[in-house]
């Protein structure tokens, strides 16, 4: 897992448009910063889909203890990107081609920002393309916890 190490206070709307620069050269699912906020908060960025031009059913990010989330999905022109969570064990990440149960509704277009607040008690957090016919598709997904 390639990580980068983020310090001093920095607004989380940032670091979801800086992560744009690492676009094509990191895995699905890997972290690429980490902060400490005010008040103690520790916020996680990790690239949930990186460039991704056809179907994938994404990798699992441990987001255990979370307090909050928030997606920015880009690069639609016609794909289907889902949100998907699953309960379990926190040390052992199910595989890939387990789904889980679906988060909110498809995103078919370029979504800002989508906030999840606390979610819901979920170990496991992954985006899954389900649909493709054009576009590079990147996630963001930025998790707070406190």
């Amino acid at each position: 897992m390639k990580k980068l190490l983020l310090r001093g206070s920095i607004a989380i709307w940032v670091l979801v448009v800086s992560v744009g620069a690492y676009s094509g050269i990191l895995a699905h699912g890997d972290q690429v910063g980490a902060d400490w906020g005010r008040n103690t908060d520790r916020v996680e960025l990790y690239k949930c889909l990186d460039g991704a031009v056809a179907t994938t059913d994404g990798e699992w990010i441990n987001v255990a203890g979370a307090t909050s989330m928030g997606l920015y999905v880009n690069g639609i022109t016609t794909a289907t990107v889902q949100m998907r969570g699953y309960i379990g064990d926190s040390g052992a990440a199910p595989a890939s081609g387990t789904h889980g149960f679906q988060i909110s509704t498809d995103i078919t277009s370029d979504e800002g920002y989508v906030a999840m607040g606390a979610n819901d008690n979920f170990t496991y957090f992954k985006c899954r393309v389900t649909a493709w016919t054009s576009g590079t598709v990147d996630a963001n997904l930025v998790v707070s916890y406190r």
